[in-house]
């Protein structure tokens, strides 16, 4: 991603190449995320001044990045992998790869939620997300095609303890 520093300037943010979900809190706009290929996570809580790496706080099986594979993803993620703030309550932050992952603190720390399972199977990461703007619980997720499975949309009310598929 890129951050405009006045005409006709524009640089990097996060260190970070290709640029795609951000997420700023709509509460306190100092407070904002970002994401790059592969679930590559940054927050700021400057403005996009400064940044600093979520990843390495991601619970097992993902510490994405295998040093011995040329850091590859450690599990089949999306290149460009869904990234929200809960609008009613920014302490929770959400992402997806073929699991679940749920911040309760604001990206400090994340779990894998369905028992670190999977959303459909290892084969199919999340695509798109968006919470209710009213209730931080709410949650729709679309996966995609993989492992034998077609694209499907999956609803949770309990901020990802539990899935209903609603396609």
């Amino acid at each position: 991603g890129c951050r405009y520093a006045g005409a006709p300037n524009f640089y990097k943010i996060g260190g970070l190449g290709d640029g795609f979900h951000c997420a700023i809190d709509p509460l306190n706009d100092n407070i904002c995320f970002t994401e790059s290929y592969y679930m590559n996570i940054k927050k700021s809580g400057d403005k996009g001044v400064s940044w600093s790496s979520v990843g390495g706080a991601f619970p097992a099986p993902v510490n994405f990045r295998d040093p011995g594979n040329n850091n590859q993803p450690t599990e089949t993620v999306c290149f460009n992998t869904p990234l929200v703030i809960a609008p009613s309550n920014t302490s929770y932050v959400y992402a997806a790869s073929c699991r679940f992952k749920r911040s309760t603190d604001a990206g400090g720390t994340w779990t894998n939620t369905l028992g670190a399972g999977y959303i459909n199977n290892a084969s199919t990461p999340g695509i798109y997300m968006a919470v209710a703007p009213t209730n931080n619980l709410i949650v729709y997720l679309s996966t995609g095609p993989g492992g034998g499975s077609r694209s499907r949309l999956y609803k949770t009310t309990d901020g990802g303890n539990s899935f209903g598929e609603i396609t």
